[in-house]
């Protein structure tokens, strides 16, 4: 025979049941006793990825000689389109609903260079959209993805290291450009990636070791577990099927695998459901696999070449036991809440170092200039940093390790009337104090006032005319109210005259002063309301920390509308936000995602810790006010945490739509 790949004649149900007598692990279900299908192309190439439109498969074949070929009947021997160059490599994406443009990019095999080429499915042809040339070191593997509702590529080069990029595809007006997000440091043998789009999940294969799996997302947690071999043998080729299912291949021996997600909550992810195997008569070199319905049956179609025999070769079979597990689920979609998404305007500059470092803002208000007010923000490594409304650092004041800060204006200090920022002090175990000059906004350190609590963290500010009480916590659960006296700055002072606790680890808080109710966070429980005109009364708990919120419970904010109180809350579990109509029963409005800004380069908001709105105007760039909040995962490009700006209006309307 002239084929390069003879099977054994046995139906895949038995092939399946000799291998759980070999490997002891077995699917749930077998599929169904059907014959698997070969046939090979008549076209040069070593790497082969079908394309599945709508009424029929078509094929993209990548070759070091021959370039990029489009091919629609791959046992044809008549003319295909193509792209005349040398590629090692290449991975794809549809780009539009319609299937009528195909995005790809491709590694040249000569210059390791990126290409990124556009394919129209209907005109049958390619257009070139850019090159990138890699400065430092050759391009080993690449894979593109449709991630966080972007085109996203991953690139491994030759020091270990997998940049992760946003495709911007452009327009008549704007070029397109590769926007640069994260980089993983992912170690020096990695031989091929590839991207399951449901579940979001990035696979690496590290021969002799096995395929990693990571987050995809941009704001995704640096994070792998490992998918292991069932036996000692390099493994150079991946493909990703769909929820977290992948095909892999070795040129060591002549088999196919397929590992997936188990079908029980106790082994989670890291065991496959089972491996296919395939007698041979040569080993494959590369796959690219797809999942596809056919005749009310889901089946694999697999793509593979052979450096033995030089061929590109096609396997088709059913794949009933790799269908969607309950297990596993799909980041893309969320049925159980109207997620509404805001962008950013701006973001400050980063803080100076990478760590768990920005935390918590506060927004200090001109009154005689509204667009010229000013973002504090707390970076847990060093004190505090001061910021205009377009992310300027223009201040910082090293006082060691503050936390949460809030602001409060009109205060007595030394006999004179004057604004003041108030930080807890975790190097200290202390309240420190800021005066704010009038002029110019920028804070003047006046001093600490010790506590008696062994790790303080929340803090917040009520004001009653001139009396000013702080509400500080620990993260034992205590909290301290104190009464602050700034008569004397050479003398700080502050006398506490209450104490109650949580039964677990607090931190933000807010105060309705109007009203006299602080609201204050119990990250793993929910939002708890408190009377401070009334000590004695017993605080209620007004919000749960259930979906669709998430435990961490980290800051919050009040916004206005039409004089109505709405609380704002972060859900740092899920990377949400969370409004509460207050004066209204504590409603759930809903919830709220803070998603990238592409036009401005402003990375997406994940695992925020403090926040804080305000309703009034600020100029013309935020005439509803302004929403600040902390960004965990500071991205596009990788640089420390940083504050991003959020405009009132988004805040305001999605108020005005949900009660």
């Amino acid at each position: 025979m002239t084929y390069s790949y003879i099977l054994k004649k046995q139906s895949l149900l038995s092939i399946l049941l000799n291998l759980c007598l070999l490997s002891q692990v077995c699917a749930a279900a077998y599929p169904n006793t059907t014959k698997t299908s070969t046939s090979h192309f008549n076209t040069k190439g070593t790497e082969a990825h079908p394309v599945v439109l709508n009424e029929s498969i078509a094929w993209l074949v990548a070759d070091h000689q021959e370039g990029i070929t489009w091919i629609k009947d791959a046992q044809s021997t008549a003319a295909n389109t193509r792209l005349e160059g040398q590629i090692a490599t290449l991975d794809w994406r549809f780009t539009d609903s319609q299937k009528n443009k195909i995005l790809i990019a491709a590694i040249d095999n000569e210059t390791s260079a990126i290409h990124l080429i556009t394919f129209d499915t209907v005109a049958e042809k390619f257009f070139s959209l850019l090159t990138y040339k890699p400065s430092l070191a050759d391009t080993e593997a690449l894979c593109l993805g449709k991630v966080d509702e972007a085109h996203t590529l991953y690139y491994v080069n030759a020091l270990g290291q997998a940049k992760h990029v946003i495709i911007d595809l452009g327009d008549t007006n704007n070029p397109a450009k590769m926007v640069n997000v994260r980089e993983l440091n992912v170690g020096e043998n990695i031989k091929d990636c590839s991207i399951d789009d449901v579940s979001e999940t990035l696979f690496l294969v590290e021969e002799q070791i096995g395929i990693w799996q990571y987050d995809a997302r941009a704001e995704g947690q640096l994070e792998r577990s490992l998918i292991t071999f069932d036996k000692d043998v390099k493994v150079e080729s991946i493909s990703a099927l769909d929820h977290k299912h992948v095909a892999a291949v070795s040129a060591d021996v002549n088999e196919v695998w397929v590992y997936g997600p188990a079908r029980n909550d106790a082994d989670n992810n890291e065991k496959h459901i089972v491996t296919l195997r395939y007698t041979t008569t040569v080993p494959l070199d590369s796959i690219n696999a797809v999942m596809i319905e056919h005749r009310n049956s889901k089946q694999i179609l697999l793509d593979a070449y052979s450096e033995v025999s030089d061929e590109l070769t096609m396997l088709r079979f059913d794949a009933e036991h790799v269908a969607n597990d309950n297990n596993t689920k799909d980041r893309t979609k969320d049925q159980s809440a109207n997620i509404a998404k805001f962008s950013p305007k701006a973001e400050t500059q980063p803080v100076a170092r990478f760590g768990d470092a920005a935390d918590d803002p506060a927004i200090w208000l001109n009154t005689q200039n509204p667009a010229q007010s000013l973002v504090y923000g707390t970076d847990k490594k060093s004190g505090l940093n001061v910021y205009k409304l377009n992310g300027e650092l223009i201040q910082s004041v090293d006082v060691g390790r503050i936390n949460n800060i809030d602001i409060r204006k009109g205060v007595m200090v030394d006999g004179r009337i004057s604004d003041v920022a108030v930080a807890s002090n975790r190097t200290h175990q202390s309240i420190t104090v800021f005066e704010i000059l009038p002029t110019s906004g920028e804070a003047t350190y006046l001093g600490e006032i010790k506590t008696n609590l062994d790790d303080v963290y929340g803090i917040c500010l009520f004001q009653q005319n001139d009396v000013v009480d702080v509400i500080i916590n620990d993260t034992s659960g205590t909290f301290n109210r104190y009464r602050l006296n700034l008569a004397n700055t050479a003398q700080l002072a502050a006398t506490k005259v209450f104490t109650f606790s949580t039964q677990t680890q607090p931190e933000g808080c807010i105060v309705d002063d109007e009203n006299g109710r602080l609201f204050y966070g119990e990250e793993s429980q929910g939002v708890w309301q408190r009377s401070l005109n009334d000590n004695l009364r017993a605080p209620s708990l007004i919000a749960k920390a259930e979906y669709p919120v998430q435990a961490d419970i980290e800051g919050m904010g009040i916004y206005k509308v039409e004089n109505e109180s709405f609380l704002v809350v972060s859900s740092q579990g899920n990377n949400r936000f969370a409004v509460y109509r207050v004066d209204a029963n504590n409603e759930l409005l809903g919830v709220f995602e803070i998603g990238r800004n592409m036009q401005a380069g402003i990375d997406a908001v994940s695992e925020t810790d403090g926040l804080e709105v305000t309703n009034i105007a600020l100029g013309d760039d935020y005439p509803k006010g302004l929403l600040v909040v902390q960004d965990g995962h500071n991205v596009m490009p990788l640089a420390p945490q940083n504050f991003k700006l959020v405009s009132g209006e988004y805040l305001h309307d999605f108020i005005v739509d949900k009660r």
